[in-house]
This record gives structure tokens, sequence and C-alpha cells, in this order.
């Protein structure tokens, strides 16, 4: 390598662990001592914020090092950034000739065809000529060319290809006429793409891929936009430049080779290459190579690794040459063993008392295995060996200091790393590590919207959004909020209503249909088992509720601003998760929660990334997925890389040779990810799997085997029977201290025990004395209508029990402001009113004599609304006073009895109920009871007579309500508000209720504590017999 770096253009490639940030560095101290290139004429570029901000970090003390302290006070001029924040800087420094608006609205290439795609659809494809067939009119040929192209099972890849072609890469793909049924889908996604661009063009929206190509066009058609960013900068350095496109490539040659005294630094690695998902095109890395060797650029490698010990570099030295070369479109990229630094350059090493090889091979069956058994014996094998790694506390290495010392390391939980291939399955391995007490943490997860609280609240909103979906209900069933073992689920029918989870989701669902978000909110935090643990409360404790409030603080502060219903908050909550994070909402406890623990990340987060021990879990791998794809060919007559797709290629075979080629370098990355030590699985492969690791690793692997290799060590892996984990950070769960929801015994239901007012005065029907429930001890014939019906009393209703159900249902969806008229009469005119009720007449089958059902309801509910009420102070009001916001209908609860004053033995014992209205006025929450009843007079010793029947028991109810309305507004105001706030029970018997009289009206409003603590008392006596 040549020292000092000269001022020219330089391509270099740098493998893993060779000191590329180093190396960096050591070029802008070159250009900066020998070239005199002032410090703010240096632009730097990376694809992180993160990696950005190492660089200016390294940069800061490399300056102070080299004793620079001029360019250290000028380092805010060095433009240190990723392509992307460069791009908007351009595009904002330089409005007029970049033609961008200020107030543009940041959005997605997904999110604008979308859009797109569904104005095409309501529009029935405006302006498109399908041409004319004889007996058709154009409906009807659209029609049969959305059935006959199968366009609604194919929308995910038009949108798919949509997105592709707006890359602007070099496609094949033109408009053909006229539209048929084999092109259809293809147009579509064409005219999709047209769409979101002349979008993009009016400038109202802006994408991140958008802020390229708007920079890559303005730069092509504006000279004086293109001098000035010249006159700017004199060198480039782009880091990471294998993750480069094409538009990305033609802005930086485009300032630094089209000009003369300019240099331009790429440093990369084609076996890094592993983001194409995001557009990274490693064609483009071959073509620049091509391009400044023709430009007799400086071209040399870094092969020298000083991240990792000797006897590990040699180890997968010798597993990696196996897999290469990799056989590129138009190139091959070749892998040229790397080299350990001498001993005094070296920076790390194995300790004396390490005998062990530093790759382990851990065997998890001598008999075949299939993917499916081989991952999930590798997830309980990586638990157990990091148990053992850290209960021993005997592996250790050593790392030279700055001042060229060398100390002893123990191995931490912090040092460990597992690299995984899919989220799914860190969740599985954090799940193993979380049942023998290791601490750990999803790395990578940059803000509060990539954590798992944020999935756990996308799993509830969808579930709400569409509850018919069954996985949706089982995800949220064993997830942190009911927390049910997977063996548990059979017992739970999302049919069902015999269930606490299924009740309160039902909950969920009315709060979220009349948008009561802050009391949904309230409810799962209160309602379910994500913040209840049987252990300290520690920093993940923290975490995660600060997660879980910060989500639902920012989500209820768009639903107020915005009035959004369940879609809205959904949809912005799906935005939110794909924004990139913001310093403002990182995790609060970030850092202590790093800390020490064991690192579980995808193989894509963990690039630049190193630990002392790195597990690797790639065992499928990309060869099984097949979804919408893009893949590279060479165009035979000038070798120029083409973009196909298979909307309208469709190549499987060279889509897998792709995705096996993707294979290898995401197997590259993970494995030199490691300082001391790699744990690879070992197995037996069944014949019938079809994986990269089985079909390419396992088969190198024996081979290593069969040759022999002192680097490389093979470990029969025994499951640990007992966990011990007392010299860990967390204890482990102790064993059955975990009460599910269910009954764990075979013999006993399996769902929970619930209990309701009904069945709770079914079990006891006698007059008790001294408990202060039954004040009364009078007897009257049942007359509850929606039991039993006298024939003695009539009424132009029916007496029913969906007469009952049809007037609290109208009780419920209407405003009581809407009823603020002279006489029922006047309610006639109010069109959707008598709609609404006319349609509740079908649907609870009263439609026997439709007018005067429906004149008879309206005279019913105003007459309801407008009777004289009177509160616990004494002041009379009607119900039609009441707005919206100040009543809460059909308020559900679940008592549970399990805790004091009830103390219920048994695990999950709940009363259940509902109660028809809670409202607040004058300061004070009150609750109502509607009936329905037909009675001979509605006078109040006849309505008392009512309460106290033996067999209705509304006293009874009315005590329970009282209770629940004395708990909900003591978990609000505290113990000694509540009985402040608690106004009191109306029973509103409402066939009897009369405008301006409070016949029909029961209220009881002396509550407090003694007489509560008589009614919790009750309760818990009747539940036991």
């Amino acid at each position: 390598m040549q020292r000092p770096f000269p001022f020219k253009h330089s391509f270099i490639e740098a493998s893993a662990g060779t000191g590329k940030t180093f190396t960096i560095m050591e070029i802008v101290s070159d250009l900066i001592q020998v070239h005199k290139i002032p410090v703010s004429e240096i632009l730097i570029l990376t694809f992180t914020q993160k990696a950005a901000g190492e660089l200016k970090d390294r940069l800061r003390k490399k300056l102070i090092e080299e004793n620079l302290t001029k360019e250290l006070r000028e380092i805010e001029e060095v433009t240190i950034s990723t392509i992307h924040g460069f791009c908007n800087m351009i595009l904002s420094e330089y409005p007029i000739e970049t033609e961008s608006i200020e107030s543009c609205r940041l959005t997605t290439n997904t999110e604008r065809a979308k859009e797109a795609l569904y104005r095409i659809q309501h529009s029935l494809w405006e302006g498109v000529d399908f041409g004319s067939k004889s007996g058709f009119n154009r409906d009807e040929i659209l029609e049969n060319l959305i059935i006959e192209s199968d366009f609604l099972n194919k929308k995910d890849q038009i949108l798919y290809a949509a997105e592709r072609l707006l890359s602007e890469k070099s496609y094949v793909y033109e408009p053909v006429s006229p539209w048929t049924a084999s092109n259809f889908n293809q147009n579509t996604s064409i005219l999709v793409k047209t769409l979101v661009q002349e979008d993009f063009a009016s400038g109202k929206w802006i994408s991140y891929d958008q802020m390229i190509l708007n920079v890559n066009r303005s730069l092509k058609k504006n000279p004086s936009l293109k001098e000035s960013l010249q006159s700017r900068y004199r060198v480039g350095i782009l880091d990471e430049f294998q993750d480069t496109d094409k538009a990305q490539y033609e802005i930086f040659s485009g300032l630094f080779l089209d000009a003369n005294d300019k240099a331009l630094y790429l440093i990369g690695d084609p076996k890094q290459s592993i983001y194409s998902f995001r557009g990274a095109d490693i064609g483009t890395y071959f073509r620049a190579k091509q391009e400044l060797t023709n430009l007799g650029a400086n071209s040399f490698a870094l092969d020298t690794n000083f991240r990792s010990v000797p006897e590990l570099i040699l180890g997968y030295n010798e597993i990696i040459e196996t897999v290469f070369p990799i056989e590129e479109v138009g190139e091959n990229i070749d892998y040229t063993s790397v080299f350990a630094p001498s001993l005094d350059k070296c920076k790390i090493k194995k300790s004396n008392t390490d005998q062990a090889a530093s790759v382990q091979l851990i065997q998890l069956s001598e008999e075949k295995l299939g993917l499916g058994k081989a991952r999930d014996l590798w997830i309980t094998a990586i638990a157990d060996e990091i148990l053992q790694i850290l209960s021993k506390s005997n592996l250790d290495y050593e790392e030279k200091t700055k001042e060229g010392t060398w100390i002893r390391k123990n191995i931490r939980a912090q040092d460990i790393a597992v690299l995984v291939d899919k989220k799914e399955n860190g969740h599985l391995v954090g799940q193993a590590l979380k049942e023998r007490g290791i601490p750990f943490t999803l790395y990578k997860q940059q803000g509060i919207y990539a954590s798992q609280e944020s999935d756990q609240i996308l799993n509830v909103l969808n579930c709400l959004s569409d509850p018919n979906n069954p996985s949706s209900y089982r995800k949220l069933l064993i997830s942190d909020l009911f927390q049910i073992p997977p063996e548990f689920l059979q017992a739970f029918d999302e049919h069902s209503i015999s269930s606490y989870e299924k009740t309160i989701l039902d909950h969920w669902k009315s709060l979220a249909r009349s948008r009561r978000f802050a009391e949904l909110f309230r409810s799962i935090e209160e309602g379910t088992r994500i913040f209840l643990t049987e252990e300290a409360k520690d920093i993940f404790w923290e975490r995660k509720r600060t997660n879980y409030r910060q989500i639902f603080q920012k989500l209820l502060v768009f639903q107020v601003q915005n009035h959004a219903g369940l879609s809205e908050v959904l949809e912005e909550l799906k935005r939110l998760r794909t924004e990139k994070a913001n310093e403002a909402e990182l995790p609060l406890y970030e850092k202590e929660t790093e800390k020490d623990a064991v690192q579980i990340l995808t193989i894509h987060a963990s690039k630049g990334l190193e630990w002392p021990i790195v597990f690797f879990f790639h065992l499928k791998g990309y060869m099984t997925t097949y979804t919408s794809y893009e893949y590279r060919t060479s165009d035979s007559e000038d070798s120029r890389t083409i973009y196909r797709l298979d909307l309208w290629d469709k190549e499987d075979k060279a889509y897998k040779e792709q995705l096996h080629r993707e294979d290898i370098r995401v197997t590259y990355v993970g494995l030199t990810r490691p300082k001391l030590r790699l744990y690879l699985p070992y197995f037996p492969v069944d014949s019938r799997t079809n994986s990269f690791y089985t079909k390419f690793m396992i088969p190198s692997l024996n081979q290593i085997l069969e040759s022999g290799s002192k680097n490389i060590e093979k470990k029969e892996w025994k499951p640990l029977s007992n966990f011990s984990s007392s010299s860990l950070h967390e204890p482990a769960r102790k064993a059955g201290s975990f009460v599910p929801l269910l009954f764990s015994e075979s013999d006993l239901p399996k769902t929970i025990v619930l209990n309701s007012y009904s069945s709770i005065k079914s079990k006891d029907s006698s007059s008790f004395t001294g408990s202060g429930l039954m004040e009364e001890d009078k007897v009257i014939s049942k007359l509850d209508d929606e039991i039993r019906t006298d024939p003695l009393f009539e009424d132009l209703l029916p007496s029913s029990a969906n007469t009952g159900s049809f007037l609290h249902k109208l009780l419920e969806e209407f405003d009581f402001l809407s009823f603020d008229t002279k006489s029922y009469q006047d309610l006639g005119n109010n069109e959707k009113l008598i709609s609404r009720i006319s349609h509740y007449i079908d649907r609870f089958g009263l439609g026997a004599d439709k007018e005067n059902y429906l004149s008879r309801t309206l005279e019913i509910l105003w007459n309801s609304l407008h009777a004289n009420l009177t509160d616990r102070d004494g002041l009379s009001f009607s119900l039609k006073s009441l707005s919206k916001a100040d009543q809460v209908c059909e308020m559900d609860f679940h008592l549970d009895l399990s805790r004091p004053p009830y103390s219920v033995p048994g695990p999950g014992s709940f009363l259940k109920g509902s109660i028809d209205l809670v409202f607040l006025w004058k300061g004070k929450y009150y609750l109502a009871d509607y009936k329905s009843n037909l009675l001979p007079d509605y006078s109040p010793s006849t309505i008392r007579q009512v309460i106290y029947n033996r067999e209705n028991q509304y006293n009874l109810q009315r005590d329970i309500y009282a209770l629940i309305l004395k708990e909900y507004l003591e978990r609000i105001f505290g113990a000694e508000e509540a009985y402040k706030k608690l106004g009191g029970v109306y029973y509103l018997f409402l066939r009897g209720m009369k405008s301006g009289e409070n016949k029909g009206v029961y209220f009881d409003g002396n509550w407090n504590r003694e007489r509560i603590s008589l009614i919790e008392k009750e309760i818990g006596r009747r539940i036991l017999l």
C-alpha cells in the first residue's frame, strides 16, 4: 500500500476486518498534511447515520492525534453524511437549480404506488383505450380483462414492479397496445409508475429515492449547479461503495471524474454487497471499477485482518474458500485469503487457557434433520452454550491497549452476538435465553417504532381492524399482552365469548369504533399482562413501559389532531415504523439496556459490527424465497447489464442463481463478525432439504473435517436438563410460577372462570340480613319482560327480549342532543334518525307493524331523554342535555376477584358485565341501566317493588354496578376522591318515563365506604357458593 496516499482517483477493496475506517482516516490525514487540501473541501459519504457519526468521531480523534488544531476547529465544515443526507442538503440549498418545493411531503415509493393503483382502479382505468369488441361496452371489456389477467391476485406483484421501475435502472419495458389479458397487469404497472412520477414532478411529494434521482437529473441539465458543487469539493470519499446504485454513482462521477484537480476515492467490498433488496447494485460496483481503471486510478486491496485472532482468521479462510468464487453476471467475485497481522501489530489474541478451536461446529444430532427440526435444536443449543459460557466464567481473551500493553478480558453477555436470518428467529432465540435467565437485547432497534412494543401495538390494531382474521387473534394471545402458552391455544375459539381475552378484545373493538382511543390505550395497559412481572422491576421493564407509553401518546396526539379513526391510526403507526429513527424517539433506556446483554440481530444489521463470540443462524437462506422478484442479465450485444422483472420475464432459475449469490455474501458477512470464536450448527442433512446451508455449507464443513483442521472442531451438543442461572444478571422464572389465564389441570375447564350478575344471583335467591344488599324483603310477581311477559298489560311495542335489545341499541348509537325538540313528532323530520330506527326494527324482527312501532319508539326515546332526573345534590336535569363527550355507552368491565378484598381462590376468576350508560354531570359520575319492563304502572312504589324482587334481584345488579363505578373512579382519581366523584345509580324504566316528570325513574345516590365494603364481602361470599 503506497504511502502517503496519492491525490488521485483510487479504488480500494477492503475485506472484512481489514481496517477500512482506519484507511479512510489515513487518506484524510495525507490529504490535509501532504496535499494541503482544506478540510472543508473534503466530502465523506456513507450509508447510515450511525456510520456517518462514527466517521466524524474518528476524524476528530485523528485530528487531535495528529495535532491538527486548525483543522480541528474547522471540523464542522467537513461534510460527513449519508448519501441521502447529502442529496437532501443540495435540494435545500439549491431549490431553484433543483426545482425543489420546500413544502413537499416526505413519502415512500411504496405509499405513492399504492395510492396511484387505488386511483387507477376507482377511476376504472380512466383515459385508457381498451379498443372495441363487438357486443361489449367499455366496462364489460375492462371487467373481462380484470378477470382473465387475474388482476386482483396480482396486485402485489404489480406494485412491486412499479416500485422497481421508479428506480430508473436499465429496464426494457414499455407499454404495449392494444391492452389484452396477457399484458393488462404489465401495462397497469407502467401506468402506476407514470402516475407516481407525475406526483413527484408536481413537487408535492418526495421520497428518499427521489432525492437522489432529482439531484442526478439536476446535475445533468444544470451546469451552474454542477460548477457550484465542484468549486465546493475537491475530494470525494465514498464508503461502503458496494451498496451504491447507478444514480448515486452518476452524481459523484459527474462531480469528480468530469473535472481536473479532483480525486474520488471509492472504498468497498463486493463480498459484502448484501443490500440488493434496498436497491444496491453490484453491477455499478464493477462498472465504476472498470471506469476508474481506464482513467489510471490507483487500485489496491486491504488484505490484513486486524479484527480477529489469527486462529479464527485461518479457520474462516478454510470455510469461505470452499464457497467462492461468486459467479456474478458479467464478472466473478473471488476470495483471496486474508492474513493475520504480525504480533507487534496484532490487537487481540487468545488467552493461554483457551485451548478450544476458534471455529466450533455444534453437532445437533447424529440423525438426518430437516430444516424445521434443525432450527429448533439450534435455538436450544445456542441458549445452552451461552448459559455455559456465562456460568463458568472461564472463557477469556487478551486485548492490546493504546499504550501497547496486553490486558485479559472475561467474556460477558454483551460480548456475545447471535446473528439470525430473520427477526422471527431472533425472537425465538430471545425466548430461549429468557427461559435460562440470560439477559439479551434485540439490537438495531433504532427507535421505539422498531421495538417489540411497536410490534405488539401493531398486532392489536391489525386485529381490531380485521377482527375476522384468526391469525392476528392468536398472535395477541401468545404475545406479552396475554402470555397464553401455545399449547393452550386450542382452548380459545375466535368465535367464543367465554374467555377474558376475547371479551376484552371485543371491548377494545367498541372503543376503537367510537374513537375513544385514550380509553383503549389505557385498557391495553391495565387489562393485559404487559406490565406484570413477578421479578423486580428492572431496566428492561422500564424500557418496555416507556416504549408503550411513548407510542400510545404519539398515536393519541395524532388521533385528536386529525379526528382519526382506527384505520387512520393504524396507517399512522405503519408510517412511523417506516420512517428513519431520530434522536427524539430513541428508547430512553437504550444505553442502559445495551450495557450487558447478549445481542440478537439480523445478519444484515450486523454489517460493520464485531463481537468476541458469534453464533451464526442462517439455516434456511434465501433459496426458497419466491415472491415478486427482480434479476440481472447481460445484454448479449453490448454486454450491458439489464434488469428484468418476473411480471414480464418470469425466470425462476435466474432468480435462484441470484439468491444463491446473495446467500454466499450474507454468509461471508456473518462469518467475519467474530473476534475470538465462531459457532456454527452441524448435522447430517435430510436429502429433501433445500437451502444454501444444507446444500453448500454442510458439504464444505464435511470436506474440511475429513481433511483435518486444528482451527475447526466438532463438538457434540447435549441439551441441559436443568438451568442454573444464579450467577447471571436476570434470574430465571421459577418453574410453575407463571399462571396463565387458563387452568393447567386437564380435568378442569380450559377457559377462565367468568362470573356475571346473572350467575351470581342464581347462586343464592334467599334474603340476606346484615349484608346491606337486601334492604327490603318484599316479593312481587316477576315482571321483567326480558324473561317473561304478563299479558294483562299492553304496549304498541311488543314485550320481548328483542324489544329490550332494540331500545338499548338505539340509545347506544344516537346522540342525545338530537332529541332536543319540542315534541317527539318533530323527530319525524330527521331522516337519518328515522332510517336508523327503521333499520333496527327490521334487524330485531319487529317489522309486523312498522309504522306504529316507529312512532312508539320515537315517543319512548323522546320521553326518556326529556324526563326529569334528580342528581345527588338534588338538582334536576334530563339526559337530552348530555353530550357524547360526557358519556360512555355499554362500558364493559372485568373485575378481578382473585385479589383482595374478594380473594377468590384459584387462577383467573373474574366478574364480567356491561353497564348501559356512564355519564358525567356537574363534576360527578353516574351510571344508568335501561329497563324495558312492561309494568302495571311506573309509580315509585311499584318500581321499588321491582327493584327488590327476590327473583330479579335488581338491587344486587345495582350494588355490583356501583362497586364497578367506584373501582373505575378509584383508578382515575384515587380512593378518597372516588367516593366524592361517585354520583349514583339510575334505573330507567323506558316505557313509563314522561317528559318533565320523574315517573319510571329509580335513583340511589347514597354510597359510602361502609356500604361498598359490605357489597365486596357479599360478592365474595356468593362466588364461593
